[in-house]
């Protein structure tokens, strides 16, 4: 863009204007400023400037402002339009009642779902992050009643922690099932109803959803209230913490939560899966309604005869096998993988699995192989250093093998892919490798089923590996540059609940937002697109108590364009 000032005489007096003179694509849609990249054409602006003693009079009169002051806008302000736009805003309104504090109890649902995406605070600093956004001006409330307190009591007139505690005392059976008895009623509600409305305002048309399952540990010290949080197999590592569990099912394409539920952590996955299956399928069924050859992609972990049975013509699923159950199908050579689909070789059969009959398509990929066998050869370097170091730490000639280094040997993974002896007081490593290519055969492998007999195995294939959508969705709750579900300050379950909801709603409008910038060609990843739009602040520049102006901060290219996607100008005012 060029700019200049020029003067025009017009009955012999002169003006001044500023010319700005710049390029416009032809193609709007296309994005791209070097050679090559569209037809762009040459446009000019001119805006009036004045004479030039109204023009000396205004820069003699400017004022310096007293104060300057930002708010966080463009990231809340285009969650609050989304929220909006899917109806969620009426929906919560419609469906949570009453008020704490002068605040309606659908404020700080509201506010909660906003907060985890845009800074992720306690509620005790909420009223402080709600004070620096615009969403006390577009909600119409007092951020100062926000604390911990107004919180605990809001979410209580949803979900009662005394009632749920309640029917623990009458059901004592209750407290060990996977659910612990709690029933969320009007938050499925919600959910169920955001649903019906995405599907129906962006021609949502998925028929494969995925479903997994995940942990969060907890900091939570004894003796805790909770059923919930219970010591687990931790997926962050973090073994020594009780943990969280929640069951996620997402559409295929595009991310989007379409059910979840938290379950005692100590849950085994194929209980967990059992008890959620008929709400699941419903879901799926119901808000689905008319979308054929619905299809359910599931983890092995979920596998057992009860789950199949339960699953068997109900909807149709796909799945994985463990490869060390069939070793009469993965000890075949290469040579019968007579079939290629993109990077898989595979060959198929059909065999009666857990009671059920299914088409079976077991798979060799070299990449899959190639990483395997790295990461056993990997680990069995790392066990021989970890023992050569114990073994050095030794003073005195060993006659035998210590008892810790079996110690550490007994703990390994790769403990029987190695042989470990003492002679003349020297350690002898060396490898079993009879084991290790018994391991080798099974390496690159995958056993993957489909419950439609006459699906093609290159579409049990495709489907099965579409599933990293919900793993992806788990690192999103996880990660704390986007949504942060960690550290979670609740102990109660009730209260465990409603943040659990709260945080499945914020991925899902991260989703959305994700699909209308691709849908807009504006492809970025939750993290681009977050930074972009927080970089928008609105500012105020206060000159005197009752002078002040607003303004927004400047706009790169790709921002103008998500200031239109979300329609951000209805929340400059």
């Amino acid at each position: 863009m060029k700019e200049k000032i020029y003067p025009k005489t017009i009955n012999g007096k002169v003006y001044y204007y500023l010319q700005r003179t710049y390029r416009e694509k032809i193609d709007t849609n296309i994005i791209g400023t070097t050679k090559g990249s569209g037809k762009s054409k040459v446009k000019t602006k001119s805006t009036y400037l004045g004479t030039a003693s109204s023009i000396r009079k205004k820069l003699i009169n400017i004022k310096e402002p007293l104060d300057v002051k930002y708010k966080e806008f463009g990231l809340v302000g285009a969650v609050y339009n989304v929220a909006e736009e899917i109806g969620m805003v009426e929906i919560l309104k419609k469906n949570i009642k009453g008020t704490r504090y002068g605040i309606d109890n659908w404020i700080y649902f509201l506010l909660t779902i906003i907060n985890r995406i845009d800074n992720s605070t306690s509620k005790e600093k909420m009223g402080n992050w709600a004070t620096g956004t615009i969403l006390p001006d577009i909600l119409n409330f007092n951020p100062s009643k926000l604390n911990s307190k107004s919180f605990w009591y809001a979410s209580d007139d949803v979900i009662s922690e005394k009632k749920l505690q309640d029917k623990r005392e009458e059901k004592p059976e209750i407290k060990k099932d996977v659910l612990t008895g709690i029933e969320e009623r009007v938050l499925k509600k919600i959910e169920k109803e955001i649903i019906k409305n995405i599907k129906n305002k962006y021609d949502l048309s998925s028929n494969i959803f995925l479903y997994d399952t995940t942990n969060f540990f907890t900091f939570f010290q004894e003796p805790t209230r909770s059923l919930l949080a219970r010591s687990a197999k931790s997926k962050a590592g973090r073994n020594n913490l009780k943990h969280i569990g929640l069951a996620l099912s997402v559409d295929q394409q595009w991310g989007i939560p379409l059910f979840h539920s938290v379950y005692r952590a100590n849950s085994h996955d194929t209980k967990t899966f059992y008890e959620i299956i008929t709400d699941l399928t419903n879901v799926l069924k119901t808000e689905f309604y008319g979308v054929e050859n619905t299809v359910l992609i599931i983890d092995k972990g979920n596998n057992s005869k009860d789950n199949f049975e339960k699953l068997n013509g109900n909807i149709e699923w796909v799945g994985s096998l463990k490869i060390s159950d069939y070793r009469d199908l993965t000890d075949l050579p290469l040579s019968n993988y007579d079939n290629i689909y993109k990077d898989f070789k595979y060959f198929q059969t059909q065999k009666e699995v857990m009671g059920v009959e299914l088409k079976l398509v077991v798979t060799y990929n070299e990449k899959l192989y190639r990483k395997q066998l790295h990461s056993l050869e990997n680990g069995i370097d790392r066990l021989e250093e970890k023992i050569k170091n114990k073994w050095s730490e030794y003073k005195r000639s060993q006659k035998r093998v210590p008892k810790g280094v079996k110690n550490i040997l007994s703990q390994s993974y790769y403990k029987d892919y190695v042989i470990i002896r003492c002679k003349k007081g020297k350690l002898i490593f060396s490898k079993q490798q009879e084991n290790i290519d018994k391991k080798k055969k099974k390496f690159g492998k995958t056993i993957l089923f489909g419950s439609n007999l006459k699906k093609e195995s290159s579409t049990i294939i495709e489907q099965y590996h579409s599933k990293d959508k919900v793993e992806d969705g788990f690192k999103l709750l996880k990660d704390p540059h986007i949504i942060s579900w960690s550290p979670m300050r609740h102990w109660t379950d009730s209260k465990i609940q409603t943040f659990a909801f709260c945080n499945v709603i914020a991925l899902m409008l991260i989703r959305i937002m994700e699909y209308k910038a691709a849908t807009n060609n504006i492809k970025m990843s939750p993290h681009v697109l977050k930074q972009e739009l927080k970089d928008l602040k609105k500012v105020i520049l206060i000159y005197d108590e009752k002078t002040a102006k607003t303004k927004i901060t400047h706009r790169s290219t790709v921002q103008k364009q998500l200031w239109n996607i979300f329609k951000l100008d209805t929340l400059k005012k």
